[in-house]
């Protein structure tokens, strides 16, 4: 009986401790694209930013990958560049990870990185995602007094190259018979 007893106590303290115990937060990445017209074959980045409200401390560390499912369609990752704030923590293939080396970011909107893609020979729509889960081994967001996920996504459009509408076709055709034209007159 006692020996049951025991068993009782202590699943109800184990019980008890997982579910006192902080989940892990999700912290979910803004995005900016800084091309508003993509077009088949161009190159664009994207700047990767997280809002820090300071509760945690500094930011000062986060990894990340880059298309963790391997989605992507319309465009490939190229490289990253982080942010003049943050070190290389190991940055590579699909990863992206940064040291912050600079005073404090507490209560700022931090800039991670800038993302750098090409566009593939389609037209449409493609969704970015990123995540960093915490895994204690250099995944997710690292702050002075506790650690976060980070997650995020953004649909970018892909559009074909532009074709002349008629009306410029139709001016640059009048522009040459002008000059047609006026050459001609000299001519005489």
């Amino acid at each position: 009986m006692k020996k049951k007893l025991i068993m009782i106590l202590a699943a109800v303290l184990f019980v008890s401790c997982i579910s006192i115990m902080p989940a892990m937060a999700t912290k979910y990445a803004t995005f900016d694209v800084l091309d508003t017209c993509i077009t088949i074959g161009e190159s664009f980045d994207v700047n990767v930013s997280v809002y820090d409200d300071g509760t945690l401390g500094d930011l000062t560390a986060f990894g990340f990958e880059v298309d963790p499912l391997s989605s992507l369609t319309l465009f490939s990752y190229d490289y990253a560049t982080l942010d003049t704030n943050f070190d290389n923590g190991g940055t590579g293939g699909s990863y992206v990870g940064g040291l912050y080396n600079g005073t404090g970011n507490a209560g700022t909107d931090a800039l991670l990185a800038t993302l750098s893609f090409t566009a593939d020979s389609t037209a449409g729509t493609d969704t970015l995602n990123i995540k960093g889960m915490f895994d204690g081994d250099f995944s997710g967001l690292f702050y002075v007094s506790g650690d976060e996920d980070i997650v995020g996504s953004i649909d970018i459009d892909v559009i074909p190259p532009g074709v002349p509408e008629p009306a410029t076709m139709l001016l640059l055709g009048a522009g040459l018979v002008g000059l047609a034209g006026f050459r001609k007159k000299f001519k005489s």
